[in-house]
């Protein structure tokens, strides 16, 4: 079973302000995701174009904080969120996917949502995701007419020099 992370929200109320803001998502502690609160707008949202996988024991880190010039960035609101988490929010909801689930909203006036699901296989996930990214692809292929053929001649030509490039380090 994995997880698949397909959106990060992160809301203020329309009274409060939201320059300087910003939402970043930690994999243990390397960033993977950060998006900027927009003037007038009070929800930051990261959108992930291909599901994000989230193996067991790996601990992701949603943080909002505040932008600072001298010192280091304000942490405002945090939550963790583990493929053990989810899967306890998937069962008490009876269900394989959540969207704009709430994951921490103490005392601060910023809440922090994510939309995730438990898929049986991630590598069936990417397979799909990667034939959408292809069709998408071919469509602009297909759209560029004659600079088709001039890019196909070289990609054969660059397949053909690396195999050259290749041949002569193998001797």
């Amino acid at each position: 079973m994995s997880i698949q992370i397909s959106t990060i929200n992160a809301k203020v109320p329309q009274d409060g302000k939201t320059e300087g803001y910003f939402v970043e998502a930690m994999l243990d502690s390397k960033r993977i995701a950060k998006k900027k609160f927009e003037k007038r707008n009070p929800v930051a949202q990261y959108t992930f174009n291909i599901p994000y996988s989230l193996r067991d024991g790996a601990t992701l880190k949603i943080q909002v904080k505040k932008k600072r010039l001298v010192h280091k960035d304000d942490v405002l609101i945090e939550a963790e969120f583990t493929t053990e988490i989810a899967q306890k929010l998937l069962r008490e909801e009876n269900t394989l996917k959540l969207t704009d689930r709430v994951l921490s909203s103490l005392d601060t006036k910023f809440e922090i949502f994510l939309s995730f699901s438990m898929s049986l296989s991630a590598q069936q996930d990417l397979i799909k995701a990667a034939v959408e990214v292809s069709k998408e692809l071919r469509s602009v292929l297909d759209r560029m007419g004659i600079g088709r053929e001039i890019l196909a001649k070289l990609i054969a030509f660059g397949g053909a020099a690396s195999e050259v490039r290749s041949h002569e380090i193998r001797q």
